[in-house]
């Protein structure tokens, strides 16, 4: 089964191993503001914002940047978005 985009935008992200040879073969090289912004602002950003239910904001690329690693974790394990916090599904 094909990991889903967005695991590989974060994992690109993040520089993990398969992962980044992966996002290399994509077409053009992700960034934050065309690939990693609509993804967080349509999935995450109701609950990782400031003054948010979520324990950190994503709204900015340092903030994705520091929690990428657990990112490419919980969205691979699909745990992320939570269904309950009301965020969509994939």
């Amino acid at each position: 089964m094909r990991p889903h985009r967005p695991v590989l935008v974060f994992a690109a992200l993040a520089g993990v191993g398969p992962f980044a040879v992966v996002a290399a073969a994509l077409q053009a090289p992700v960034t934050f503001t065309r690939d990693v912004a609509p993804i967080v602002f349509t999935s995450c950003a109701a609950c990782h914002r400031p003054d948010g239910s979520a324990p950190f904001s994503l709204l900015t690329y340092v903030h994705a940047k520091a929690h990428a690693d657990r990112i490419v974790e919980v969205t691979a394990a699909r745990t992320m978005p939570a269904v309950e916090a009301g965020a969509r599904t994939w």
